[in-house]
């Protein structure tokens, strides 16, 4: 018996059946509406956020002749864009905000997250293409291939078709394949519907993480099938194979990621931020403050200007001191800011470097994480955000500062201000995702995890197949 006869037989089957078709059928229609309610909530966002940002950037273009400190303390807004692919998976992006408010003295975080104005059901995961592929999905193969095998030892039929000249390995690999490519027909079909609703706003570095994300899929569902093949194979019943199989699943797939998620936590506890604040404050106490020329880290700064300049006051200086003392006092600040952030962010990573090394036991880890990776919506791809914006905030206080010394005011002049047309010369923000190679980077652990699994699935097949007692 040839394998492509196994497959053939095998569909025929499933045509027959109107269960395997009815749960194919709410699968794929839950899809289509995951999709079209994704996109909708994109499309909507993505224009909100333009709309946004030309608004703000007309705004800093025209606040006409101010003082620059004036406008370092009134500040600007930078809007995070969102990637089409969160269409497929949304990840960390309903939890992280979308707009960040530049402005001097103060680093803030994201605000106006789609979390904050939803219900507490938001916990459970939003619905979307990502999480119907890795939840559902998977426990439709289940259904499907927990019989697969045994259900010809029940009927008896399976001696039959061994005699025929098939072996139970060319049966397994051939029942693997009926339902591998099912699976991959319907991966195909939910990402070209996804690509019907993003196609326009797709760029090329979107349609190779799209292929990726295909890849990635059709490999976790080759390993679900092929697990559950086998302990169909292994199984005198069909009832005997589908309770392990449905508490693979539920370990697995609900209660280990949780459970991990929890236990990283208590190993790499995060400081809460009304603690974070406390210290970013304490510690700021101790350096220069620009607006508190009795603070002695200022005087010494103050005085140290004078000497370089070989001058008694400030009034002599050929800058003005303010601005400079400004720009010092936002440096020391950055320096508190950045060791109590990388502090933070260190914990983050710690806690996803333990759930990224946890996919060698649970695959399905690795999934959720490689999954939002290749969808640009994992907290690395925030913290990049997160970098830029605060680079760019630098940057435009250091020219406020800057401006403020070196522009032409005196010190203690404070109702100094910068001609209108000033504010065009400096640049706007335009933030730049990282491509598909620094996404893989991040997530080495996870595709080793899943190319193993794979891998072990495949030779346990081969090498013991033939070794399964056939009658039990």
């Amino acid at each position: 018996m040839k394998i492509q006869s196994i497959i053939i037989n095998e569909w025929r089957n499933l045509l027959r059946g109107n269960i395997a078709k009815a749960l194919l059928g709410v699968l794929l229609v839950l899809a289509v509406f995951a999709v079209w309610q994704s996109y909708q909530l994109f499309a909507a966002s993505d224009r909100s956020r333009e709309a946004a940002q030309q608004h703000m950037r007309s705004r800093f273009l025209e606040q006409g002749e101010v003082n620059p400190h004036s406008a370092a303390h009134y500040g600007h807004f930078v809007y995070k864009p969102v990637s089409t692919l969160s269409v497929f998976d949304q990840g960390v992006n309903p939890f992280t905000g979308l707009s960040l408010r530049l402005e001097g003295h103060k680093q803030n975080e994201l605000m106006f997250s789609a979390a904050n104005r939803s219900s507490s059901l938001i916990r459970f995961g939003q619905l979307d293409l990502g999480l119907i592929l890795q939840l559902l999905l998977p426990l439709l193969i289940i259904f499907v291939c927990h019989d697969a095998i045994s259900r010809l030892r029940e009927q008896g039929t399976l001696p039959l078709m061994l005699t025929q000249g098939a072996t139970l390995r060319k049966l397994m690999w051939g029942k693997f394949l009926a339902y591998w490519l099912l699976w991959l027909s319907f991966l195909v079909v939910s990402i070209l519907v996804l690509w019907v609703f993003s196609a326009t706003s797709a760029d090329a570095d979107s349609v190779l993480r799209l292929l990726l994300l295909f890849l990635l899929y059709g490999l976790f569902y080759a390993m679900v099938t092929a697990g559950s093949i086998y302990i169909s194979a292994l199984s005198r019943t069909s009832s005997a194979a589908l309770l392990p199989l449905l508490f693979i699943w539920l370990i697995c797939f609900i209660l280990l990621p949780k459970g991990l998620a929890n236990l990283s936590e208590q190993i790499h506890p995060l400081t809460t931020r009304l603690v974070l604040d406390q210290r970013i404050k304490e510690d700021n106490k101790n350096g220069i403050n620009g607006h508190d020329p009795r603070n002695e880290r200022t005087k010494k700064f103050q005085d140290s200007l004078l000497k370089v300049h070989r001058v008694d006051s400030a009034a002599q200086l050929p800058v003005n001191l303010d601005g400079l003392t400004m720009q010092a006092d936002e440096e020391y600040h950055n320096k508190v800011y950045d060791r109590h952030l990388g502090n933070v962010q260190q914990r983050i990573t710690s806690q996803n470097r333990m759930i990224a090394w946890s996919s060698l036991i649970n695959p399905f880890s690795g999934i959720q994480s490689m999954s939002m990776s290749l969808a640009g919506t994992d907290t690395y791809h925030h913290f990049h955000f997160s970098e830029r914006a605060e680079g760019h905030r630098r940057e435009l206080i250091r020219e406020l500062n800057l401006e403020q010394a070196y522009g032409g005011s005196k010190t203690g002049d404070w109702q100094w201000k910068v001609k209108a047309d000033y504010w065009q010369k400096i640049r706007d923000f335009h933030y730049r995702s990282p491509g598909v190679a620094w996404a893989i980077r991040h997530n080495v652990p996870e595709l080793l995890s899943l190319l193993l699994w794979c891998a072990g699935l495949f030779l346990l097949i081969n090498l013991t197949a033939n070794r399964i007692k056939i009658a039990r």
